[in-house]
């Protein structure tokens, strides 16, 4: 059989029962969006030969990823141990702890920023950038847009009717 065909027949219960599990979901409510930030690397300049590119070695304690250009982080205190991509004269690298704030919905591009172009040993993490997520940014606003659905244990509120004063002239006159 053509290779296309393995991994198609392979695929096909995988597919199969996504697009049932996904059929079943399809009046269920809707998960709001959490709002997200991202480390980026690899955006050291060529033209300033300080400036190398950053090797992500965990996350919050976590290795569980592959060498990425982006990682996906939610909002709030992180602990990033990183490496520089400069390489020492034995093939050595170092590394470095460093603590951020991600704020929501945005990307920060770091780089790895060397105080003596000879060795690898004297450096510093640098934010090279802070730009904004747009498809953050416009997930949020769309969820914010839709109301959210009343709780089945809380019956809806309902309005305060306010008597309507009688006029004068309306009222009888014994």
């Amino acid at each position: 059989m053509p290779r296309t065909t393995i991994q198609f027949l392979l695929l096909f219960p995988v597919l199969w029962f996504d697009a049932s599990a996904s059929a079943g979901k399809q009046n269920a409510p809707e998960k709001l969006i959490d709002p997200w930030a991202e480390i980026a690397v690899g955006a050291a300049a060529k033209a300033n030969p300080d400036e190398y590119n950053i090797l992500v070695i965990a996350i919050d304690g976590e290795m569980n990823f592959e060498g990425r250009r982006a990682y996906r982080i939610t909002p709030g205190l992180h602990y990033l141990e990183l490496a520089s991509a400069k390489m020492g004269r034995r093939g050595d690298i170092t590394r470095l702890p460093f603590a951020i704030e991600a704020k929501p919905c945005v990307r920060y591009e770091l780089v790895a920023t060397h105080e003596k172009r000879l060795s690898n040993r004297h450096w510093r993490v640098t934010v090279k950038a802070e730009k904004p997520i747009t498809l953050c940014e416009e997930a949020l606003a769309a969820a914010a847009a839709v109301p959210a659905p009343a709780s089945p244990t809380q019956p809806a509120p309902q309005p305060v009717l306010e008597p309507t004063p009688v006029p004068a002239a309306a009222t009888p006159k014994p």
